[in-house]
């Protein structure tokens, strides 16, 4: 009887291990480099699955002399489905395509390289072109304080506008444009008012020392603007908006995308009056001042990209900004820039590319005074900026950059004796 009991428990087992079989096989991009981390799992049999290995490597035992549908996914990819034939014994390959959703968040900021954002090693924040819509804010700081947590924008000294992100301030965190910085600085901190946001596909948010790519004053981040380029052949929008003490801004944009050509053209013009905020209370003064001033804004952009082959591309660029500050009657602040510069991208081969770009920005102050319509500059900061970077892919997915760059940084300010003025050269690779 135990032989016969014993004999019956080794049929079941063989009949049992009969019927199962096991595939395997890998899941790579179409570039076939391995997906670690990527999930296999039988569409028939969610509770089966398994996970590819660092090589990509997958195996998984199915149940039965049954034919079962393979799914593979991964964050980013588009899954990828295959039908298996019952008791077939081969490899089953998986090649994923990326995700063209995930291709619209590129990073540049962090590393200096494009890269998806899913795969930058630093933590990075990117603000899209819908969430800038949404948040319709006339100011870059509305935009942040209410996307970002830990960053404030406030009042200082002569009513300037100062930044702390995450305890650090103006003079610590980077603000530039399509990758290039900002001349001119007020109390530390760079006008903000430049930064036009009706014309920015996207914004880049560093948190933390990014020093090692971008200097001493990024020890507290960088806050990169990248512009909109044209989608559709020929593209207008027009904007405005009205709010409390006459607070004005309208905006139009010009846009077209023909051949080798794109081109997007802005403008925009901001105003608001003076806030009166003794109004209404008994004290003549409110805190450190009773007024705050109101002002007009101009803003004008011009950005064309040239596409002259396959792998060559240059990006032109040019800007005038116009800002007059009511500080008094007799007396009205003016800020202005002028900003250009030209970019050529070069793709070499599949694994290498050059980069070489020249930018050029100028930021003046100067005092109206009313009564002699003169106008008195004091203050001109002018910056010129020549940057190479290339790079070298190898192995697939590791990045070789080498690069250097040269600026001439001028300035001239009531702060220096008899608005004296200074020149610094500064190179480095």
């Amino acid at each position: 009887m135990k032989l016969l009991v014993l004999s019956l428990f080794g049929l079941l087992f063989t009949l049992q291990t009969q019927a199962q079989y096991k595939i395997s096989g890998t899941v790579s991009d179409v570039a076939g480099q391995p997906l670690a981390g990527a999930v296999v799992t039988v569409k028939e049999q969610p509770s089966l699955g398994t996970v590819a290995d660092t090589e990509g490597h997958y195996e998984i035992t199915l149940p039965g002399k049954e034919t079962y549908t393979l799914c593979a996914s991964f964050v980013g990819y588009e899954p990828v489905s295959e039908k298996i034939a019952a008791g077939q014994t081969g490899p089953v390959n998986f090649r994923l395509a990326e995700r063209s959703t995930m291709m619209d968040q590129v990073v540049v900021t962090a590393t200096r390289t494009p890269k998806l954002l899913k795969d930058v090693p630093i933590v990075t924040r990117v603000i899209s072109e819908a969430d800038i819509k949404q948040v319709d804010a006339t100011h870059v700081g509305d935009l942040l304080q209410s996307e970002l947590p830990g960053i404030e924008f406030s009042y200082s000294m002569n009513q300037q506008v100062s930044l702390n992100m995450s305890g650090f301030g103006g003079n610590s965190v980077l603000f530039l444009v399509d990758g290039e910085r900002l001349a001119g600085e007020t109390l530390d901190n760079v006008d903000y008012s430049r930064l036009n946001l009706d014309n920015v596909g996207r914004i880049e948010i560093v948190k933390g020392a990014v020093s090692s790519l971008y200097g001493s004053n990024a020890i507290g981040g960088v806050v990169n603007l990248i512009s909109r380029e044209s989608r559709e052949p020929w593209s207008v929008n027009l904007n405005g908006r009205y709010g409390a003490h006459n607070e004005q801004r309208y905006g139009g944009s010009v846009g077209f995308n023909q051949g080798r050509f794109n081109s997007t053209t802005n403008v925009q013009y901001t105003s608001i009056d003076a806030i009166d905020l003794s109004k209404g209370t008994d004290n003549a003064e409110v805190g450190d001042y009773s007024t705050i001033y109101g002002h007009t804004a101009l803003n004008i952009k011009e950005r064309l990209v040239v596409t002259a082959t396959e792998g060559l591309k240059f990006t032109a660029r040019a800007g005038y900004f116009f800002r007059e500050r009511d500080a008094s009657e007799s007396i009205k602040d003016r800020y202005r820039s002028f900003s250009g510069g030209l970019k050529g991208n070069w793709a070499i081969t599949p694994s290498d590319d050059l980069e070489l770009s020249y930018a050029f920005d100028q930021y003046d102050k100067s005092d109206y005074l009313v009564p002699t319509s003169r106008d008195v500059r004091d203050y001109s900061n002018v910056q010129h900026t020549l940057r190479t970077l290339y790079n070298h892919t190898f192995a697939g997915k590791h990045i070789l950059t080498v690069g250097g760059d040269y600026m001439r940084d001028y300035l001239m300010s009531y702060q220096f004796t008899d608005n004296g003025s200074h020149t610094q050269h500064t190179a480095d690779a």
